[in-house]
């Protein structure tokens, strides 16, 4: 397999740009939009600007029900394959507003960017004389004024290149989904939840039932002794001969384990009374079958199988695919995955869990699913590795973690901490965090809940109330309100949540959540000693535009630091925009800033505390 960086660089190039995406991926889903969808926030939205992404999240944030509408999304497929209602789960929603998502890609035939929205609809038909009814039935339809879709045009009757009169039409997409929390051999299948033998003057347990059936039915076929496999109890062939894979699936799969097989043989089957996969593997000094290989073999050589033998241009999408597998291969695994999505033109969709499996990829690549004040979860596109696991109380390097509320604070303290030397830029990193205070309050619940000893904050110094509260010294009652006039926000948007157990039980863990809560942010808490980061850089600055540009503005308005650093950017570049500004930002650091200035002294000290603590 290729080297890791070299194939991140090779797909760095092919989607630095929409249009240059679009010609080497036909059929590539370019966003994906949930104006309704189950959990997620509404007006959510995936962009696809890579073509290897990874959702990462919390369990239950809605990862895998965006994969499931991406499988649902080409011509021909349905989201009610894996999302349907029941009697004790309901699917309760608005007639006037049901789940829906909108997907855009680019129509060949319109030479055009389209999008087509799928809604859940009741359907309700007859059918060779027989009524049918699914309430879970998803169809596309015409484009939404609501939503801002854009229509077809239809000139003289004659309807739009890409189009039937009133929608565009459906891509068709071949799509590979496995899912790898919920993929068992048929072996673990019957020997963990299938039921014993009825018949036990024949079999006296389950193992003397999968010998029987091994012996006369599965081995016939997955030796290659037999092409199928008579069950002589129904009388029904298997279905599906046993397949060899290639030798080139069998030096990836011993590639990405560090072992060295000599061949495998798969088969699906319902032998052992469900529907399931047995593999065996040879090697050099023994042979064996999933029964024996451990959980991530098998789901390493389905992996593998699958997307070697995928239609070119398939959209493939995984859950969790490096389950049951150790950091090493993990990183193997991904690696071949970022290969054929470059050698085979597959858009690649995965949700992982795994540090090690977005090790190294680029920001476009990672998108984050993040709870809301609503109990629901937004989506937050391209977000840097460091950050990803932010969101879920776990962190990848073995720095601390300084989290800031902008661009031009995390430039000033990644500047401060080379002025105090290597010791501290090898062990503190800064990040800066999309949303700003708000976010950050919320998400130092998990922090906190976890007891994350990574994690500080340097707020901009206007949200400071004071010093922080000791949590011992707050009563039961005075908790809440003791928390928004720290954070400025309501405990109920922050979602804490206890750990369950009866009603007391309950109320006491949700008191020591927020408690700890309170002390995390008295520890790992600390402000920027001007109002904004811009004050202290302007301050601290010596260029000589200085005094001109302050005679002209006036000291007047809340935020004029900001706007002295705007015009100074105008002055020299002709324009102020966010990226000039932080070259100019760089620039005065650099060259113009005085180090010995008081405040910049005392950002100083913060930094030392941070790294004594």
């Amino acid at each position: 397999m290729s080297n890791s960086n070299q194939l991140i660089s090779e797909l760095n190039q092919l989607s630095a740009k929409k249009d240059k995406l679009k010609h080497y991926y036909r059929n590539f889903i370019h966003k994906i939009r949930f104006p309704v969808y189950k959990n997620l926030e509404s007006n959510s939205e995936i962009k696809f600007e890579y073509p290897f992404t990874v959702l990462v999240g919390q369990n239950g944030c809605g990862k895998s029900s965006a994969l499931h509408a991406l499988q649902g999304a080409p011509s021909g497929r349905s989201v009610g394959n894996y999302w349907f209602s029941t009697k004790l789960d309901p699917i309760k929603e608005s007639k006037s507003k049901p789940n829906c998502f909108i997907y855009e890609y680019f129509n060949q035939e319109a030479n055009k960017y389209v999008e087509i929205i799928k809604t859940r609809s009741a359907f309700n038909k007859n059918i060779g004389g027989r009524k049918v009814l699914d309430p879970d039935y998803w169809e596309p339809r015409r484009p939404s004024k609501e939503y801002e879709m854009i229509f077809p045009e239809n000139k003289g009757g004659t309807p739009e290149p890409g189009s039937s009169n009133t929608r565009w039409k459906a891509p068709k997409i071949k799509v590979e989904y496995l899912d790898f929390r919920s993929e068992l051999s048929a072996f673990d299948q019957y020997f963990y939840f299938g039921e014993k033998p009825e018949n036990l003057a024949r079999y006296n347990s389950k193992q003397d039932r999968l010998r029987s059936w091994i012996k006369n039915q599965l081995s016939p076929i997955i030796t290659g002794k037999a092409k199928y496999s008579l069950n002589r109890a129904k009388k029904k062939l298997n279905p599906n001969p046993a397949v060899q894979l290639s030798s080139d699936e069998v030096q990836v799969i011993s590639n990405i384990l560090s072992k060295n097989y000599k061949s495998c043989h798969m088969v699906e089957h319902k032998i052992f009374g469900s529907m399931g996969y047995s593999i065996r593997f040879i090697s050099d000094d023994r042979s064996y079958t999933e029964a024996f290989a451990g959980s991530g073999e098998m789901a390493v050589a389905r992996v593998v199988h699958t997307v070697m033998n995928a239609e070119e241009g398939s959209l493939i999408l995984l859950d969790e695919p490096e389950v049951s597998l150790h950091p090493g291969a993990q990183k193997k695994l991904r690696d071949f995955l970022l290969e054929f999505s470059l050698k085979r033109k597959h858009q690649i969709v995965a949700c992982s869990h795994s540090p090690v499996f977005i090790e190294n990829l680029p920001d476009k690549a990672i998108k984050v699913f993040a709870p809301n004040e609503e109990n629901q979860f937004r989506i937050i596109n391209n977000v840097n590795v460091n950050d990803a696991f932010v969101q879920i109380g776990q962190t990848i390097s073995n720095k601390k973690i300084i989290i800031v509320e902008d661009a031009a604070a995390k430039a000033l303290v990644d500047y401060a901490l080379k002025s105090l030397g290597t010791e501290y830029t090898e062990t503190i990193e800064v990040q800066f965090y999309p949303g700003g205070e708000t976010s950050i309050f919320k998400d130092l619940v998990v922090h906190a809940r976890h007891e994350n000893d990574k994690i500080y904050v340097i707020f901009d110094g206007d949200i400071k109330k004071g010093d922080w509260p000791k949590e011992d010294t707050i009563s039961k009652s005075q908790l809440d309100e003791t928390i928004k006039s720290f954070c400025g926000q309501k405990v109920e948007n922050l979602s804490f949540r206890n750990d369950g157990g009866n009603d007391t039980n309950s109320e006491k863990s949700l008191e020591n959540t927020k408690r700890k809560y309170i002390k995390y942010l008295g520890t790992r808490c600390f402000f920027l000693p001007t109002d904004t980061p811009e004050e202290l850089i302007w301050e601290a600055a010596t260029f000589p535009e200085k005094a001109k540009i302050e005679n002209e503005l006036k000291n007047s308005e809340k935020n004029i630091y900001k706007k002295y650093l705007g015009e100074y950017v105008k002055e020299k570049t002709g324009e102020d925009s966010s990226i000039h500004r932080k070259v100019f930002i760089s620039h005065i650091l650099k060259e113009h800033f005085d180090k010995e200035d008081l405040m910049f002294q005392e950002l100083l000290n913060t930094l030392k505390a941070i790294k004594n603590h």
